[in-house]
């Protein structure tokens, strides 16, 4: 997905067009790392999404212990061997990670979480056909579901799971989709600049005025696109880092920092299933990798000609560009 992008930081700036997601499986797992080396975790050089999950913004005490895994340990320990006997026992998963041992030495650190949640509405609602979303200026059909036009037929117990937060026009709107468990907001507006801030001022207003709650009334609608993505995604921003434990370098680096994100949303409700794991890895002493040298003129050089060694030279050139250059044939 070329305008899609995940990122570890609530933080990250909205880019018109492109489609920004986060999920706090990067949050747990970063903090059972921490927690397992037993101090604040960073990087040689500064890193945003390092310095966003070292704010513990998200932690496991912000969510149920029977939708979640999360822990850290070596190799040694029995990790790989413990997060697909969890997955199985617990949610009846497999693990979309490559845990094959031969991949991995004694001393390595795996940092895991798994978050599953599922929410149902408790009266399924309408699929609604016909439905467009805007987006690169152009109109795109797109599969939807809702309530179409709320009148004396709709079903009360489907009109009584919309709450109605706020609505300034038809491009600012915010409105929650009750599951009977999790709360579930979605709000048409224009962006702030971040992801971060965005949702402030949406939170803001759902936890802020609840006085101003209401439903949907005759002659109006709610019409919500269907989502449905899975994704992986590997933070390019912490492979192949040093790890320094309270500012003190450590003999380990991140070999891979990787994120599953799989999440659907339909007439019947939402389904999460989010999987991170960050593999730290010891730096091990090796014998010096012998790299063949390369004699290819490729940058600016000097060439100079003479009869013997103490004489001057009697040319001397500094190539700077191709057009002193025989011109090669391009192959076709």
């Amino acid at each position: 997905m070329e305008d899609t992008r995940i990122t570890a930081r609530l933080d990250e700036a909205i880019i018109p067009n492109t489609n920004l997601i986060y999920c706090a499986t990067v949050n747990l797992t970063w903090n059972e790392l921490a927690t397992y080396l037993k101090g604040t975790v960073t990087f040689p050089e500064p890193c945003s999404s390092v310095d966003f999950l070292n704010r513990r913004s998200f932690t496991k005490d912000h969510l149920d212990e029977n939708c979640y895994l999360a822990y850290a340990s070596t190799v040694a320990e029995g990790i790989l061997e413990r997060i697909p006997k969890d997955l199985r026992e617990k949610f009846n998963e497999t693990s979309r990670l490559n845990l094959d041992p031969n991949l991995f030495s004694a001393s390595d650190i795996i940092a895991y979480s798994f978050l599953l949640k599922v929410l149902t509405f408790s009266k399924k609602f309408n699929e609604v056909k016909g439905h467009h979303f805007t987006a690169y200026d152009r109109l795109n059909p797109v599969q939807a579901f809702g309530i179409k036009k709320v009148d004396r037929e709709t079903d009360p117990k489907m009109l009584g799971q919309v709450t109605v937060h706020s609505y300034n026009n038809e491009d600012d709107f915010i409105v929650s989709l009750d599951t009977g468990k999790d709360q579930m907001v979605l709000a048409q507006m224009p962006p702030q600049d971040t992801l971060e801030k965005t949702y402030d001022i949406v939170v803001a207003t759902v936890e802020g005025q609840p006085t101003q709650d209401q439903r949907l009334e005759n002659g109006e609608s709610l019409i919500v696109p269907k989502l449905f993505f899975d994704l992986e995604h590997h933070f390019e921003e912490m492979i192949c880092k040093d790890l320094l434990v309270d500012g003190n370098p450590t003999d380990y680096f991140i070999r891979d920092a990787v994120q599953f994100i799989k999440f659907s949303l339909d007439e019947e409700g939402a389904k999460l299933r989010s999987e991170m794991a960050l593999m730290a890895i010891r730096c091990v002493a090796m014998f010096p990798q012998v790299t063949p040298r390369r004699f290819e003129f490729e940058k600016p050089f000097l060439v100079y000609l003479k009869e013997k060694r103490e004489l001057p030279p009697y040319f001397v050139a500094w190539v700077a560009n191709s057009e002193i250059m025989k011109e090669a044939q391009v192959e076709e």
